[in-house]
């Protein structure tokens, strides 16, 4: 069979005229003015070369656009919502990569975890940030407070914690061999960053004795620094009396002091209630 050469007009184009096979409906098709190659809707694409900036492939009627049995699907599921989804063919992880060239040591990523049920985000092949189930946020390094102190240790809120702890009464300076037991307690903490205050009531009976001590209480949640020592107040509910409550430096261990005569309180069955802020190490 013989080719057809269609010679363009000299303004530069030509056009000609094809009856469609199926309908019997005359088709125009305009000839560009340089060698190119048609394609069918079913060509590759392989030949569309130098598209310009801008240029917009229209994909409106395509509801998705597939790899492989185990790679990712682009496209709609719904035929009445208009979004884009990224659907994965296996019970893992389904994404967006971000990649510079072929340099996947500094790959980013948005990932969902089909079995776990959370979002999350790495970059260099570290977890960032992570969206869990119930809508809580793990953000292991910490949030950056203030403008352009993005990676200043500084200004990095790296950790928050509250929890429950357990008040012991102790005692930290005892030259006349008294003992004191713990009849009841309980504490509660707020640590933000480095500094931690606690709450508590101390139930406690101090056997009869004479002579100087210092009574206190242990189990402070967290170690005080070694260089910073925390202070607090505390009140004792059968006299009424204050307290001032300090922290040992660098130990889990807190000084009741009188605030009058630094005496310590010596009622027995007594319950002291306080508060105690401090720097951790």
């Amino acid at each position: 069979m013989s080719d057809i050469k269609i010679q363009p007009s000299a303004t530069g184009s030509a056009t000609v005229t094809l009856t469609a096979p199926a309908t019997g409906t005359a088709r125009t098709v305009t000839l560009p003015d340089a060698t190119g190659t048609l394609l069918n809707s079913d060509g590759s694409g392989a030949n569309l070369t130098g598209l310009p900036n801008g240029s917009q492939l229209d994909h409106s009627g395509t509801t998705q656009v597939e790899t492989t049995a185990t790679g990712a699907k682009i496209g709609s599921t719904s035929s009445t919502q208009t979004h884009l989804d990224i659907i994965t063919n296996t019970a893992s992880y389904g994404g967006v990569y971000f990649q510079d060239g072929a340099d996947e040591a500094h790959r980013g990523a948005v990932q969902y975890k089909h079995g776990d049920d959370f979002m999350h985000m790495y970059t260099a092949g570290t977890e960032r940030m992570r969206i869990h189930s119930n809508g809580v946020t793990s953000i292991p390094a910490g949030v950056a407070l203030g403008v352009g102190t993005a990676n200043t240790a500084s200004n990095v809120l790296d950790d928050y914690e509250e929890g429950t702890w357990t008040p012991a009464a102790t005692l930290t300076y005892n030259p006349s061999s008294r003992s004191v037991s713990t009849t009841s307690s309980n504490g509660y903490y707020t640590k933000i960053g480095r500094v931690v205050t606690v709450f508590g009531d101390l139930q406690y009976n101090l056997a009869a004795g004479s002579g100087d001590f210092n009574m206190g209480c242990s189990g402070l949640p967290f170690s005080t620094s070694a260089n910073v020592t925390g202070g607090g107040t505390a009140r004792d509910n059968q006299t009424g009396s204050m307290y001032i409550l300090q922290s040992f430096t660098g130990t889990t261990i807190g000084v009741f002091r009188k605030y009058n005569n630094l005496g310590t309180p010596d009622n027995t069955n007594t319950t002291l209630s306080f508060s105690l802020t401090y720097q951790i190490l």
